[in-house]
């Protein structure tokens, strides 16, 4: 591949990379060519989602792999080795999935025996993560109030457990 390949996006420059042995040198004058390539490329992306656009942003694609499903607390224990204030929580998904264990911060809102028998939301598909001693499977839903207590996310009527998000 020669550089004039390589060198086509930037073309809008004065130096146009074409005789590498007498020109490499001027290719200090080129302002930072990827990152003008890509700025001109998400252009039109960026007008058309607005000016919040973020180049972070997922696809529809993307979240459709994040495998959200409605679960029941069948257990919260009291997790005192965790750095923060937290509960281990045994969550039934039905038979598909079965029960899966994790770790969650609710200590500031929810008491153990309100826990128990509650609907909650949870990503299923995350790898396991080790939180001090113990295996947390899944990744129970919530959001911050104002103080940074964690509030649950739950769906507001009875749903069947094992129930996906869409």
């Amino acid at each position: 591949m020669s550089w004039r390949h390589i060198a086509a996006p930037w073309r809008s420059s004065s130096v146009h990379l074409i005789d590498v042995p007498t020109r490499v040198t001027k290719l200090a004058h080129v302002p930072d060519p990827p990152r003008d390539c890509l700025q001109k490329l998400l252009q039109p992306l960026r007008s058309s989602f607005g000016p919040g656009y973020d180049a972070a942003m997922i696809t529809f694609a993307d979240f459709e792999r994040v495998d959200i499903r409605v679960g029941r607390v069948v257990s919260a224990e009291e997790f005192p080795q965790a750095r923060k204030p937290a509960y281990k929580l045994s969550i039934d998904f039905g038979p598909s999935l079965g029960t899966k264990r994790s770790s969650a911060q609710l200590t500031r809102h929810y008491r153990r025996d309100e826990l128990e028998g509650r609907l909650v939301v949870a990503v299923v598909n995350f790898p396991p993560r080790q939180i001090g001693p113990f295996m947390s499977e899944v990744l129970t839903l919530g959001v911050p109030d104002v103080e940074g207590g964690v509030v649950l996310l739950v769906p507001d009527r009875d749903v069947p457990v094992g129930g996906r998000m869409f």
